[in-house]
């Protein structure tokens, strides 16, 4: 029997979309094991990054493990929250798997999930529904098992092998709105911006895209491969505004 698996985001009441509220213009990336939780944080701005990192501390108690110019790591204890209920444990209780990292972003929460079958899919879904919109981006079927031994990894390596010159030249034409349909700027523009003639500066760039192109290809062949299958939700939109939780939840009570 081929499994299921599907992209979904979700907004439900959960204190790590409470904080992705609070900063809309960052992400977290977050892993999570026997009662920790590791949380990659991003923004555009070291500023930005600064407050979101205060932030996790204050609600979360937060240790940060590494900390560069725009990102961060950060690790958060156990907590003992029982409410709002996570989206793992949400999971758990419906029989399925979430493949991490969760990503949380404009106060949403994107995930990979596998199920055994579409039962336990829409158990999950159903659960997620009851606190919040949920919306399903795409479902499939896996008939082989070594989709799912190259797809987690493979977006892991995504910058392997690059140059910096190349790296930055795909940041600095994705800035600069040289991907943008139509484009928001001009070749010359943003090659003169870093100091390199407009060959230079495409040759990085092509080769930067090439690159991509080719630690990507095992998730986008097993894409591909996806057995079609109709959505098994329709997106879903509130007109209201979901509730605000407690920031913090509400914790266990200790024996």
């Amino acid at each position: 029997m081929a499994l299921v698996d599907a992209h979904l985001r979700a907004s439900h009441p959960c204190a790590y979309q409470e904080v992705s509220d609070e900063a809309p213009d960052s992400a977290m990336f977050r892993w999570f094991d026997h009662g920790r939780n590791v949380l990659l944080l991003s923004n555009r701005t070291a500023r930005g990054l600064r407050g979101l990192l205060d932030l996790v501390r204050e609600v979360f108690g937060a240790t940060c493990l590494a900390q560069e110019e725009f990102e961060a790591l950060a690790l958060v204890p156990d907590l003992g929250w029982t409410d709002p209920r996570s989206i793992e444990g949400l999971a758990g209780r419906s029989g399925v798997w979430i493949v991490p990292p969760i990503v949380i972003q404009g106060g949403c929460e994107s995930c990979w999930v596998v199920a055994r079958g579409r039962g336990e899919l829409r158990a999950f879904t159903t659960r997620l529904r009851r606190t919040g919109p949920v919306e399903l981006l795409s479902v499939g079927s896996r008939a082989e098992l070594r989709a799912f031994r190259d797809l987690p990894f493979a977006s892991a390596y995504l910058a392997g092998g690059m140059t910096n010159a190349q790296a930055r030249s795909l940041v600095t034409a994705w800035d600069a709105g040289l991907f943008d349909v139509p484009s928001r700027a001009r070749w010359e523009t943003v090659s003169k911006s870093v100091g390199l003639s407009r060959s230079t500066f495409g040759e990085h760039l092509r080769k930067g895209q090439r690159r991509l192109l080719e630690t990507s290809m095992t998730a986008l062949r097993a894409r591909v491969a996806r057995v079609p299958e109709p959505v098994l939700l329709p997106p879903i939109r509130s007109e209201s505004r979901r509730g605000k939780s407690p920031l913090r939840g509400v914790r266990e009570e200790a024996n």
